[in-house]
């Protein structure tokens, strides 16, 4: 039953649609083709229109301003200067939107340490990036300005009617296009509740509900509690990624259930700029000779024959990387790195560093030249795209990603 609830249903899918950049600059796109043609609808005597595109005087379409009221015009030529310039302007600054994150993306990878941060020095370059579409466009305007383009006319109608009589024909065309889509929201509906009320999916998920509840503490692992005075026992952080609601109390004590994750499945739940360090760290461990990896339940271990020399795992929300070097050479260094060689799983790879920022990639890499100094660079190394898609708790569990687990604790109440 959890997985569910969890699970995106058809109108979630069909709206998040929206939410995508590509899809935004796709209807943007559309949006100044449709104002263009909707401009050469209103100008009564444009001559392009009589000479290329003489289909638009007498048919559906002038029917259709007519019984809207939209009214056409001798448009001016100062008005389509200014029409032109306008959308001009906006089709940069969609084609902006398009190559805005590559430009940024690149410009910080090249120059990571430009501020303190990564983030101020990617907002830099955003900043810089529009400032410069702001520049062209005020060129533009500029140049029309001079040349004389503004003091054009073409006959005696006001300049600003027709942008009245465009801005209803868009306003009427979008509503179309919102009334279809959710006459087809409407339809999609009823056709799926018919289609559940015929083949019974109403009545199985009815009688599935409760022996789902009552049979998922058996399925699962239960870990004794923890004979302490304290009043409530709270699992590990390393341990337990996840802590979800506490089961009904049985006496003074309760159930609660944790998700033990592994390291691939907290780089899946990981940020998208903790993805790239990753990637980035592992295809610059992996350029070196005689280099291969090995991801275990909780670490990415980077091997040179049988010895040991770089893991890459997560304390908490942090990704670390611990390396076969002494913690005490490196402990008050620019590095800070922690002395990790009590636990048996990082005895052999004692020093520990945190990897926050692209700073942080960049002394990972240090560290790496000096592990691996006695081994020669790959030639002709060609990096590998890593990708982890995202996936909640339950489908951690599914994939063999999450264990997911109850411990017993003590009621604080009690």
């Amino acid at each position: 039953m959890e997985t569910a609830k969890k699970r995106k249903n058809i109108f979630a899918r069909i709206f998040s649609v929206f939410t995508h950049k590509r899809v935004r600059n796709i209807l943007y796109l559309l949006l100044i083709a449709l104002a263009t043609f909707s401009m050469f609808c209103i100008d009564k005597d444009n001559t392009i229109r009589k000479e290329y595109l003489s289909f638009l005087d007498n048919n559906f379409i002038s029917d259709f301003m007519t019984f809207f009221g939209i009214e056409r015009y001798n448009v001016t030529s100062r008005a389509w200067v200014w029409f032109i310039i306008i959308m001009t302007i906006a089709l940069m600054i969609v084609l902006g939107n398009i190559i805005a994150p590559k430009f940024v993306a690149k410009k910080v990878k090249e120059n990571p340490d430009l501020f303190s941060t990564e983030k101020r020095t990617r907002a830099f370059y955003f900043i810089l990036f529009y400032g410069v579409l702001v520049l062209i466009a005020a060129i533009i305007v500029a140049i029309a300005y001079f040349a004389g383009a503004f003091y054009l006319y073409n006959g005696n109608t006001v300049e600003t009617s027709p942008f009245i009589s465009l801005l209803t024909m868009l306003a009427i065309f979008i509503g179309i296009l919102a009334a279809l889509f959710i006459a087809f929201i409407i339809v999609y509906f009823i056709i799926k509740v018919i289609v559940m009320a015929v083949t019974g999916q109403f009545r199985h998920k009815k009688e599935i509900a409760k022996p789902q509840q009552a049979e998922a503490p058996k399925k699962t692992a239960v870990v004794e509690p923890v004979s302490a005075p304290a009043p409530v026992v709270e699992p590990a952080p390393e341990t337990v990624a996840a802590v979800v609601d506490a089961e009904p109390v049985i006496n003074d004590i309760k159930m609660r259930k944790v998700y033990q994750k592994s390291f691939a499945g907290k780089l899946a739940q990981a940020t998208k700029e903790q993805k790239e360090f990753y990637g980035e760290i592992k295809n610059y461990l992996l350029s070196f000779k005689r280099v291969n990896s090995r991801v275990s339940w909780h670490y990415d271990g980077f091997n040179v024959g049988r010895d040991k020399i770089v893991k890459i795992s997560f304390r908490g929300q942090t990704m670390v990387a611990y390396f076969a070097l002494n913690p005490k050479d490196y402990e008050k260094t620019k590095y800070h790195a922690h002395d990790m060689g009590e636990k048996r799983r990082f005895a052999d790879t004692p020093a520990m560093i945190k990897i926050k920022s692209a700073r942080g990639v960049k002394f990972a890499k240090e560290l790496v030249d000096v592990v691996c100094a006695e081994l020669g660079q790959k030639k002709n190394f060609v990096p590998e795209t890593y990708k982890f898609p995202y996936m909640s708790d339950i489908k951690l569990v599914e994939n063999g990603l999450a264990k997911e687990l109850y411990i017993k604790v003590r009621n604080a109440n009690k």
